[in-house]
């Protein structure tokens, strides 16, 4: 299975690629008054506004970094219904991928009831990755983004 790899500071996380659409530059986003500090604002992906996530915000309370690396997964959490939702996650470093069997991420045996998308977890030379569970992350965000329609 393949994953893309990204960080929050020296810490490593990991999303499925079957859920990522594609990856953009780090570019402008229209700020969205009266949001929780880690929603960064709406990409505009050819006409479509997209909710973009600082996930550095999200996890360490701090905006990602400004560099060529900081990048904005386009994530979708491929519904089978008419409406996939889609949203944006900023991270630093999204260089590498990693191909890795999910089987080889193990529970880590601790719940963190404010981030329910950190799921397992997979150690190698340099420490330890973190899955993100996509499917639970948008489900998490639900009560912040993917309004009805009017």
């Amino acid at each position: 299975m393949l994953f893309l790899l990204f960080y929050v500071g020296s810490e490593r996380y990991v999303c499925d690629s079957q859920h990522i659409l594609e990856v953009v530059p780090n570019v402008q986003l229209k700020q969205l008054p009266h949001t929780p500090p880690y929603i960064a604002g709406l990409l505009n992906l050819g006409g479509m506004p997209i909710p973009v996530i600082d996930f550095c915000q999200l996890i360490e309370g701090r905006p990602a970094r400004l560099s060529m690396h900081t990048r904005i997964m386009i994530l979708s959490d491929n519904r089978v219904d008419d409406h996939p939702r889609i949203l944006g996650i900023r991270g630093e470093k999204i260089t590498e991928t990693l191909d890795r069997e999910l089987a080889n991420f193990i529970d880590p045996g601790v719940l963190v009831e404010d981030l329910p998308f950190l799921a397992g977890i997979l150690s190698d030379p340099e420490g330890m990755i973190r899955l993100i569970d996509v499917a639970k992350l948008f489900n998490s965000m639900e009560p912040v983004l993917f309004c009805k329609e009017l």
